[in-house]
């Protein structure tokens, strides 16, 4: 069914209808109502305050002063801080259930993009931004990218941002998230570039409101400033997607090394993003919006490398600005909003990548794109509400107008729908995601509080507290705790006072044992002759450095003078010294140290097997490629025993050691795991473990 509604000469809080009869079903696995075709109804009164200016901005929906309903939040469009308009600052609009929405605003910056979570986990929203204007002459937004805590009021913030675009960001950063990028149970921040060349830099939470750099890609330029967090291949870290012209997705391994996989992607069409499960099979999914492309939805197929398309329905040309996913009609489906100036349109899915265009709006003319956000139901109906703004009127007279819409259908009875995790996903434990829920709640009930609750055992439980009488926000901030388990299942408990309802979500997740470390080698300050104790080729790049039992990631330790940048290899064919930046099993390598330390590395699946490395005729650096010392008798060399290749000429021998302590060579007769060993073979051969 298709039906369009225009915008155009409608107030606020007016109901928009088609012309279509309304059909509905009753969904029994939900125990509630859903319309093939959807009815808006605007819920902006009081959005108008401030006035806006022009260009782009981000929007965040999150509970900042824990009444449990949703607030709006921003750091303003062009004309923040007090330029053209009275934007400034954080400005959160709080909501009161869909009726009308009141702002205040904090401090003197903006024209940027920002996120929401509890950075110091005590409970309270705090928001994190990246912005062009950082005018402010204290501690609290005098940085292109910024924290500040809240205190649960939604009206008072602690600056909270030291060490934050320390590290060359210029111009200005903008689109903003946070996740737990190194599984340690805080939010970390992402920031993308404001336009050209500041790319994307990451900042770990030091948990004290000091931040550091662990990873960056700069440079390229960016397409509507859009980034989002998300788990694409379902491993349990987090990856992320971004609007760069260069680049777009990277997966995570859980120590802020990231992997670039964009094949399948249209890489420089891509203008706006969003994230979530449309096939609901715990990974998490992709939504663009293409210029000159019209829209696509894509998976990731994870034996492929590569990512797939899902779009059956949706436009095939067009220039689409803005896109997000959301469940408007409360069937437990992902369904697509996209926008393409000045008009926004529904697509309804099916959770099989089939999409049916629904009703459409329009916004004042000219409409271009500014900003939208489909993430929680402000009225408390079950279903996804679209924020969205777009500029009106014509230079120099234009501004933004921001709207709510909501696909309003008056709930009969009270009922809920868990989001995340609702089944298929992997939440590693330690780490920090959220639950996230949809409620319907009938108007005559008032509001609802909520319990949360853990099974490890499926649906019959026993059913363990992660939180009570929390607020019916649509989101809870969890630590992931307790023994791992591939049965995992929320429960989500509504209380009105006068009725109570329950719902478990659909099938089991898993939650995984958090990070896993496996040592390389101990480091002492000095030379050092070392090599990989498995058969698994490691990028320098990829290797955690501990030091005085703090965690850094490779560049971390080079910048702090722990390490020395250079790692020397050994060329066996040509008999000289070259740079590397990969261990590889069987060889061997010099490093130097300016501190003890060690070398970790982590998420990997280990692999060990009976082959060393193929030598060549000459000096070779060798290493055996194994967890457990082994001896040089025990070795195979073109599969005979080493002492009969020794009698045999094929190799001599004598191995070398390095004596750490003196810094000198000396003789061996044991090759141990993560050392190093000189060896002269007369002939090619290839060395084995002989593990009989």
């Amino acid at each position: 069914m298709f039906s369009i509604i225009t915008s155009n000469s409608i107030g606020n809080n007016e109901i928009f209808e088609t012309n279509e009869r309304h059909m509905y079903h009753h969904d029994d696995s939900k125990d509630s109502l859903f319309f093939d075709t959807l009815i808006l109804q605007e819920k902006s009164s009081g959005l108008q305050i401030p006035a806006k200016e022009g260009g782009n901005t981000e929007y965040e929906l999150a509970d900042m002063n824990n009444d449990g309903y949703l607030d709006i939040i921003s750091v303003g469009d062009h004309d923040s801080p007090y330029i053209n308009s009275d934007q400034h600052g954080i400005m959160v609009w709080f909501g009161d259930g869909g009726n009308y929405w009141n702002v205040n605003q904090s401090g003197y910056f903006g024209y940027g993009g920002c996120a929401i979570g509890d950075l110091n986990l005590d409970g309270n929203n705090d928001v994190a931004w990246g912005v062009h204007h950082n005018y402010a002459s204290d501690d609290f937004g005098d940085t292109l990218i910024d924290a500040a805590l809240g205190d649960g009021t939604g009206r008072n913030w602690t600056p909270w941002g030291e060490g934050l675009a320390s590290n060359g960001e210029s111009w200005g950063m903008f689109a903003t998230d946070l996740a737990d990028f190194d599984i340690d149970g805080d939010l970390d921040i992402i920031s993308l570039s404001f336009g050209c060349c500041n790319g994307v830099h990451i900042y770990e939470n030091h948990g004290n409101g000091t931040w550091s750099q662990p990873w960056a890609y700069t440079g390229g330029n960016v397409h509507m400033e859009t980034i989002e967090t998300c788990d694409f291949n379902n491993d349990g870290y987090s990856d992320f997607i971004c609007s760069n012209q260069d680049v777009n997705s990277f997966f995570g391994n859980g120590c802020f090394n990231f992997t670039n996989a964009d094949t399948g992607l249209p890489i420089g069409s891509i203008y706006g993003i969003d994230v979530g499960d449309m096939n609901n099979d715990g990974s998490d999914d992709l939504v663009a919006a293409l210029y000159g492309m019209g829209v696509r939805c894509y998976i990731y197929n994870v034996q492929n490398n590569r990512w797939e398309s899902e779009s059956s329905g949706l436009p095939t040309y067009n220039n689409f600005y803005l896109v997000q996913f959301g469940d408007l009609n409360n069937d437990g489906n992902l369904d697509i909003i996209a926008y393409t100036d000045p008009t926004g349109i529904i697509y309804l899915g099916d959770g099989n990548g089939n999409w049916t265009e629904d009703i459409s709006w329009n916004m004042q003319s000219p409409g271009y794109s500014s900003a939208m956000r489909v993430d929680g139901d402000v009225d408390f109906d079950g279903r996804e509400d679209i924020l969205i703004q777009a500029s009106e009127g014509s230079w120099p007279n234009d501004v933004n107008t921001l709207k709510l819409f909501s696909p309003w259908q008056e709930p009969s009875q009270l009922n809920a729908q868990i989001k995340i995790p609702h089944g298929g996903e992997v939440f590693r434990v330690g780490s920090v995601r959220n639950i996230r829920w949809l409620s319907a709640v009938p108007v005559s009930q008032g509001q609802a509080m909520v319990d949360i609750k853990l099974s490890r055992n499926g649906e019959s439980g026993p059913w363990a507290t992660i939180a009570s009488n929390v607020p019916n926000n649509g989101c809870y901030q969890w630590i992931v705790a307790g023994a791992g388990s591939n049965n995992c299942r929320i429960k989500i408990i509504l209380d009105t006072g006068s009725d109570n309802n329950y719902t478990i979500s659909k099938s089991d997740f898993t939650m995984l044992n958090g990070i896993q470390q496996y040592s390389i080698i101990n480091l002492k300050s000095n030379w050092n002759f070392i090599s990989v104790p498995f058969n698994n080729s490691i990028n320098l790049s990829n290797i955690t450095v501990n030091y005085n039992n703090t965690k850094y990631n490779w560049s971390e330790a080079i910048n702090l003078n722990i390490i020395n940048n250079y790692l020397f290899s050994w060329n066996r064919l040509g008999q000289v010294y070259t740079f590397s930046d990969t261990l590889v099993p069987g060889y061997g390598y010099w490093m130097y140290a300016y501190e003890d330390c060690e070398l970790w590395i982590e998420n990997i699946t280990l692999i060990y097997d009976n082959y060393i490395t193929d030598v060549e005729q000459n000096w070779n650096i060798i290493s055996v490629p194994y967890d457990q010392n082994v001896s040089k008798t025990d070795i195979l060399v073109n599969d005979i025993p080493w002492d009969d290749a020794v009698t045999a000429g094929i190799i001599n021998d004598y191995l070398f050691g390095w004596d750490r302590d003196w810094q000198g060579y000396n003789f061996a007769d044991t090759i141990m795991p993560g050392y190093a060993y000189w060896v002269y073979a007369y002939q090619q051969c290839t060395l084995k473990r002989n593990e009989s």
